[in-house]
């Protein structure tokens, strides 16, 4: 026998609110921290070539904002319907951009010694 009956709207909480502002906080600090790049990252990429990065990694770096914006968006858009799922994506979409980042500045942290190679 189906199940006819209508699923429980789940309820938005305070500490779900106070939850997905620091969540939104976290986006737009990514947001504008990721600007601080975009000068390197660009002059890298016209030219002076300085570390020679591939440009698969030059436009990783330049998405910074992008990655932000969607993770701000889509955070809050999903979590009017879905409070967990709205925390999650506005965290971690964010947190696809700068994981990788953060390796690719310890790996070259590691193979340069601080220098530029």
């Amino acid at each position: 026998m189906p199940d006819d009956r209508p699923s429980p709207r789940q309820r938005i909480t305070v500490w779900a609110i106070l939850l997905m502002m620091l969540v939104s906080l976290f986006d737009l600090g990514v947001f504008v921290g990721s600007f601080v790049l975009w000068l390197p990252t660009t002059m890298i990429s016209l030219g002076t070539q300085i570390g020679g990065l591939p440009d698969i990694l030059v436009n990783w770096i330049l998405a910074g904002p992008l990655f932000a914006l969607i993770g701000l968006a889509a955070g809050w858009l999903t979590f009017f319907f879905r409070p967990r799922n709205g925390l999650l994506i506005g965290f971690l979409v964010p947190l696809l951009w700068l994981i990788p980042l953060v390796v690719l500045v310890a790996m070259g942290e590691g193979r340069c010694a601080g220098g530029i190679c």
